[in-house]
């Protein structure tokens, strides 16, 4: 990540406004905490055992018909950010799923602990889990 920006606040300190490198260091500077918070939370999920907890009452949560029809009601797409993470997750401990487990819009797959992580990515993304 910091090879990444360095090389894309070379490209843009040549802008005319003062403000602007400072905007993108912070900009790139909140990133990079983003990301250092993110993987201590997968670390953390790592030392604790408790994955498969997690990931079942987040499709306990996910899957609900008053989640769903709560984020529907106001006209919006219920967020799934857990899901996200786990996929993170799994990205990092679990192993690649074979190239047949691939739908046409699958991005990544993963086979963790019993279950398989697949980004889907098509007009919009979104990750489906199933427990083989």
């Amino acid at each position: 990540m910091k090879k990444k920006r360095k090389i894309l606040m070379e490209k843009f300190n040549g802008w005319d406004s003062p403000d602007f490198g400072e905007a993108l260091r912070e900009f790139f500077d909140a990133v990079a905490k983003r990301d250092e918070i993110e993987a201590t939370q997968i670390e953390r999920l790592h030392k604790s055992g408790r994955f498969v907890e997690l990931t079942e009452k987040a499709l306990t949560k996910y899957h609900s018909s008053k989640y769903r029809d709560k984020h529907f009601k106001r006209g919006s797409e219920p967020p799934e950010e857990l899901l996200w993470f786990l996929l993170k997750y799994a990205s990092v401990f679990g192993t690649e799923a074979p190239e047949e487990a691939f739908s046409d819009f699958t991005t990544e797959a993963y086979i963790i602990e019993g279950y398989q992580f697949e980004r889907i990515d098509g007009q919009g993304s979104f990750v489906i889990v199933t427990k083989l």
